[in-house]
Protein backbone atom coordinates (compact mmCIF):
# COMPACT_ATOMS: atom_id res chain seq x y z
CA UNK A 1 0.00 0.00 0.00
CA UNK A 2 1.05 3.40 -1.01
CA UNK A 3 -0.79 6.28 0.76
CA UNK A 4 -0.18 9.48 -1.05
CA UNK A 5 -1.08 12.75 0.83
CA UNK A 6 -0.92 15.17 -2.51
CA UNK A 7 -3.79 17.82 -2.01
CA UNK A 8 -4.96 18.26 -5.96
CA UNK A 9 -5.31 22.17 -7.07
CA UNK A 10 -9.20 23.16 -6.19
CA UNK A 11 -10.28 26.00 -8.91
CA UNK A 12 -13.78 28.03 -8.70
CA UNK A 13 -15.15 29.37 -11.94
CA UNK A 14 -16.54 33.12 -10.66
CA UNK A 15 -17.38 34.89 -13.69
CA UNK A 16 -17.10 35.79 -17.23
CA UNK A 17 -17.99 38.93 -19.46
CA UNK A 18 -17.23 40.24 -22.47
CA UNK A 19 -16.71 43.59 -23.68
CA UNK A 20 -16.56 45.28 -27.39
CA UNK A 21 -13.42 46.49 -26.44
CA UNK A 22 -11.21 45.82 -29.77
CA UNK A 23 -12.77 46.74 -32.47
CA UNK A 24 -16.24 48.00 -32.21
CA UNK A 25 -19.02 49.87 -33.91
CA UNK A 26 -20.76 51.59 -30.68
CA UNK A 27 -19.04 51.00 -27.32
CA UNK A 28 -22.02 50.18 -26.04
CA UNK A 29 -20.69 47.20 -24.02
CA UNK A 30 -22.42 44.10 -26.01
CA UNK A 31 -20.83 42.32 -28.90
CA UNK A 32 -22.32 43.22 -31.94
CA UNK A 33 -22.28 41.45 -35.63
CA UNK A 34 -18.73 42.02 -36.86
CA UNK A 35 -17.39 43.20 -33.49
CA UNK A 36 -14.37 41.84 -32.18
CA UNK A 37 -13.65 42.53 -27.97
CA UNK A 38 -12.52 40.37 -24.97
CA UNK A 39 -13.70 37.30 -23.34
CA UNK A 40 -12.54 37.99 -19.25
CA UNK A 41 -12.95 34.81 -17.19
CA UNK A 42 -12.57 34.83 -13.32
CA UNK A 43 -11.23 32.26 -11.05
CA UNK A 44 -10.85 31.30 -7.33
CA UNK A 45 -8.00 29.52 -5.58
CA UNK A 46 -9.33 27.13 -3.64
CA UNK A 47 -6.90 25.21 -3.15
CA UNK A 48 -4.31 25.10 0.12
CA UNK A 49 -0.97 25.93 -1.72
CA UNK A 50 0.03 28.69 -4.57
CA UNK A 51 -1.48 28.04 -8.34
CA UNK A 52 1.17 28.94 -11.19
CA UNK A 53 0.69 28.51 -14.66
CA UNK A 54 -3.25 27.78 -14.59
CA UNK A 55 -4.72 27.67 -17.73
CA UNK A 56 -8.51 27.61 -19.77
CA UNK A 57 -9.60 27.05 -22.73
CA UNK A 58 -12.66 27.89 -24.15
CA UNK A 59 -15.14 27.43 -26.98
CA UNK A 60 -17.86 28.39 -28.41
CA UNK A 61 -20.63 25.50 -28.53
CA UNK A 62 -23.96 24.98 -29.72
CA UNK A 63 -26.12 26.91 -33.28
CA UNK A 64 -24.05 29.70 -33.44
CA UNK A 65 -20.62 28.45 -32.46
CA UNK A 66 -19.51 28.96 -35.79
CA UNK A 67 -19.97 32.46 -35.71
CA UNK A 68 -17.52 33.20 -32.56
CA UNK A 69 -14.04 32.85 -32.86
CA UNK A 70 -11.09 33.59 -31.21
CA UNK A 71 -8.43 35.54 -33.58
CA UNK A 72 -5.35 35.52 -31.30
CA UNK A 73 -6.24 31.53 -29.55
CA UNK A 74 -8.56 30.11 -26.95
CA UNK A 75 -6.44 29.79 -24.26
CA UNK A 76 -6.56 31.78 -21.22
CA UNK A 77 -3.59 32.10 -19.15
CA UNK A 78 -3.70 32.97 -14.99
CA UNK A 79 -1.35 34.70 -12.92
CA UNK A 80 -0.19 32.96 -10.08
CA UNK A 81 -2.44 33.01 -6.67
CA UNK A 82 -2.34 32.29 -3.44
CA UNK A 83 -5.22 30.37 -1.57
CA UNK A 84 -8.34 32.37 -1.44
CA UNK A 85 -7.24 34.95 -4.44
CA UNK A 86 -8.91 35.15 -7.73
CA UNK A 87 -7.33 35.88 -10.80
CA UNK A 88 -8.85 37.42 -13.90
CA UNK A 89 -7.21 36.98 -17.86
CA UNK A 90 -9.01 36.67 -21.15
CA UNK A 91 -8.77 36.45 -24.66
CA UNK A 92 -10.15 38.10 -27.71
CA UNK A 93 -13.81 37.45 -29.26
CA UNK A 94 -14.64 37.86 -32.48
CA UNK A 95 -18.61 37.82 -33.51
CA UNK A 96 -19.29 37.13 -37.50
CA UNK A 97 -20.80 39.93 -39.66
CA UNK A 98 -24.05 39.33 -41.24
CA UNK A 99 -25.81 38.50 -37.20
CA UNK A 100 -29.08 40.53 -36.34
CA UNK A 101 -30.76 40.61 -33.48
CA UNK A 102 -30.25 39.00 -30.40
CA UNK A 103 -28.13 35.62 -30.26
CA UNK A 104 -27.09 33.11 -27.67
CA UNK A 105 -23.84 31.85 -27.90
CA UNK A 106 -22.33 29.36 -25.02
CA UNK A 107 -18.84 29.48 -24.30
CA UNK A 108 -16.93 26.28 -23.03
CA UNK A 109 -13.98 26.83 -20.68
CA UNK A 110 -11.97 23.92 -19.21
CA UNK A 111 -13.49 24.90 -15.77
CA UNK A 112 -17.38 26.05 -16.77
CA UNK A 113 -19.95 26.40 -19.44
CA UNK A 114 -21.55 29.77 -19.39
CA UNK A 115 -24.06 31.34 -21.62
CA UNK A 116 -23.52 34.82 -23.19
CA UNK A 117 -25.35 37.51 -25.30
CA UNK A 118 -24.51 38.75 -28.08
CA UNK A 119 -25.95 40.82 -31.02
Amino acid sequence: MVEDFTVPADVTFVAASIADDVVSCDRDGNLDSGETGHLNVTLRNDSASVLSQTTATVTAIGPNAAKVTFPLGNTIAFASTNPTETATAGVQIALAAGMSGVQRSTCRSSTATRRCWCR
